[in-house]
């Protein structure tokens, strides 16, 4: 809700990470950390991503941020959640940013179990 609330004001928050993100007692997410995010009607918004491992093929290949970054940001933080692991780990940070500009993720399987008893 906050992510589409900043976006139709036309701002981008261009850092989000696990570490951006938290779960306040009645179990919604609250995001933090606005010092990057930018009226994204500037012509100025194209900069390097800060947090790598959560940027967009396109951060790292043309250096462009913008709301869609954080959709993707949200999206890999939500998979990050689900599968224990950043969903383009590497060896490295160099690998895991290659792994994204590559499209290259982790294989998961999806259980098909009815019953967790």
């Amino acid at each position: 809700m906050v992510l589409k609330h900043l976006h139709l004001q036309g701002i981008a928050h261009r850092d989000l990470k696990p570490d951006n993100v938290f779960i306040d007692e009645f179990d919604t997410a609250k995001i933090s950390d606005y010092g990057l995010a930018q009226d994204m009607r500037s012509k100025s918004y194209i900069i390097a991503p800060r947090t790598k491992n959560y940027s967009p093929p396109e951060a790292h290949l043309e250096n462009k941020m913008t709301a869609m970054s954080d959709s993707w940001a949200l999206g890999t933080i939500v998979l990050e959640m689900l599968l224990g692991k950043h969903p383009f780990e590497g060896n490295t940070q160099m690998d895991t940013i290659e792994n994204i500009k590559m499209g290259n993720f982790i294989q998961f399987q999806i259980s098909s179990q009815k019953s967790l008893s």
